[in-house]
């Protein structure tokens, strides 16, 4: 049952992640490149600690965020905007995620590689959040709002006692809902100003 509400997971978020790499094809979704490079490399490396934790189930969603997130980061090189300039705010940001990055090969704890590996992804999505903030309008709701969702599935999907197999589903589900949370209500100011 719990494999499949993960394949479920994946079906939902991969419809999400479709929609919006067809949106920057289309140039209607603008993603910001360091982001998508922090979340192709923490992806990776969630994967990785996930499997070496003992999570199977909800292992699917974490692979197939490799394989989107690549293409993603490719995308924002081709088709965005030029989000995620060589300024220092973004410089400093990717040094801090590239930090804990690397500090994942250094722990020999899987659990302590996750942590930097989710400090290094929180620091991917609040570079996406203050482009959001900005414009509201460079990122799709459907890929964000349908993320929730699959997210929420995942984490039933990892039905184990274990608190720690929860932390890096949670974290996805935080920063979807929050991306979705912020597109809503940035519109709705951008709309009536």
């Amino acid at each position: 049952m719990l494999a499949a509400i993960g394949i479920l997971a994946v079906i939902l978020i991969s419809i999400s992640d479709l929609s919006y790499v067809k949106a920057i094809w289309r140039r209607q979704a603008q993603p910001h490149r360091y982001t998508w490079f922090i979340f192709l490399m923490t992806a990776l490396v969630i994967f990785g600690s996930q499997f070496a934790l003992g999570s199977r189930d909800s292992l699917f969603v974490f692979g197939w965020f490799v394989v989107v997130n690549l293409t993603i980061f490719c995308l924002s090189l081709t088709r965005g905007r030029g989000e995620g300039g060589l300024d220092w705010p973004n410089s400093l940001a990717l040094v801090i995620a590239l930090t804990s990055i690397t500090l994942w090969f250094a722990m020999s704890s899987a659990l302590m590689a996750l942590i930097c590996i989710l400090v290094a992804d929180t620091i991917g999505i609040t570079l996406s959040l203050i482009k959001t903030w900005r414009d509201p309008s460079s990122e799709p709701l459907m890929m964000w709002g349908l993320g929730s969702v699959a997210a929420a599935l995942n984490v039933v999907a990892v039905g184990s006692p274990e608190w720690f197999l929860y932390l890096a589903p949670i974290h996805l589900l935080l920063c979807d809902v929050l991306m979705a949370i912020t597109i809503i209500m940035r519109r709705k100011v951008v709309s009536v100003s």
